[in-house]
């Protein structure tokens, strides 16, 4: 099982999206970063995107799986989360570029969570977040929606 299928199915609540997809057109900015959530169905919100490193996109990724949105609600262990995490973006060849709607903040501890204090929809959902990977001709969303 793929670690797509892997998320899709032990992080069940909310809604999940976790998916790989050719890019729509060539690049790597903010614009191409709205093409691929707008065919998902999500909202595009230009130069809102927030740039993060490897380790930042990791982090929120394994946030997003350890615990809900809505109330902070331990979903799954936190080793289990960074494990699923991990290779969330393999399947996108290299070099890579990460992209949130969140203004999160990285746990100085290095456990692998972060907080997210704010963020701009993307969807009609309560709270959403999430993670656009854009490499080599394919990109990887990983985003979720919770309501309270």
């Amino acid at each position: 099982m793929s670690a797509i299928e892997r998320v899709s199915q032990l992080r069940n609540t909310g809604v999940t999206t976790c998916t790989v997809v050719d890019l729509p057109s060539p690049g790597r900015g903010t614009s191409v970063v709205d093409q691929v959530v707008q065919g998902h169905g999500f909202r595009g919100i230009a130069s809102e995107w927030i740039e993060v490193s490897a380790a930042d996109a990791h982090a929120i990724v394994t946030t997003l799986l350890h615990r809900d949105l809505a109330y902070g609600t331990k979903l799954m262990s936190l080793a289990a989360a960074s494990d699923l995490a991990t290779p969330m973006f393999d399947a996108v060849p290299e070099p890579h570029t990460y992209f949130t709607n969140g203004d999160w903040t990285m746990n100085p501890s290095g456990n692998g969570e972060a907080t997210l204090h704010g963020w701009n929809p993307i969807s009609d959902a309560t709270f959403d977040s999430g993670v656009v990977c854009l490499g080599d001709g394919r990109a990887a969303v990983f985003w979720i929606q919770d309501e309270d």
